[in-house]
């Protein structure tokens, strides 16, 4: 199964279950300064607290420590799949809908590879995404833009 599959299984049993997804072996092996929403280790800092909008919600603490645990553990990785079926990902994939202003937010400021997430989500609400051109394939910047674009005209950003 793909990485796709497995978002969508995950987000299809999260709904069936009705129950918040335990929280990933692991979230916390990595140093997370709880007051600044920042992450640092060697040779890597980014900080994620440009969430003003969804200040001290748990929905938003939640997406921080899953995002931030993503980036760290998958950020040396060059395999798509090893980034996609990162369990922290997938525990992103199952916030749904609610997640949307906060994925596209990230991706606003990081462009970070949360694509197949939001097509994931966007499949359990029946939302269509906008269409990529073949010729913006792999062009991440691009395809940030068009999902960006898309995210204004559909109100899950301002």
């Amino acid at each position: 199964m793909n990485s796709y599959g497995y978002a969508a299984l995950i987000l299809q049993t999260a709904t069936v279950i009705h129950q918040p997804l335990p929280v990933p072996a692991g979230l916390n092996s990595f140093p997370v300064a709880r007051n600044s929403h920042s992450v640092s280790g060697p040779r890597f800092a980014f900080s994620t607290g440009m969430y003003a909008d969804f200040a001290d919600t748990p929905l938003k603490t939640k997406f921080l420590e899953l995002s931030d645990s993503w980036k760290a553990q998958t950020m040396f990785s060059s395999s798509s799949d090893e980034i996609l079926s990162d369990q922290n990902y997938l525990a992103i994939i199952a916030l749904g809908q609610e997640a949307l202003p906060l994925i596209f937010e990230d991706l606003e400021q990081t462009s970070a590879h949360w694509f197949q997430a939001i097509e994931a989500i966007l499949s359990s609400i029946g939302q269509e995404p906008p269409e990529i051109g073949k010729d913006d394939y792999g062009r991440i910047d691009v395809i940030a833009d068009i999902w960006l674009d898309w995210a204004r005209e559909n109100n899950y950003l301002s």
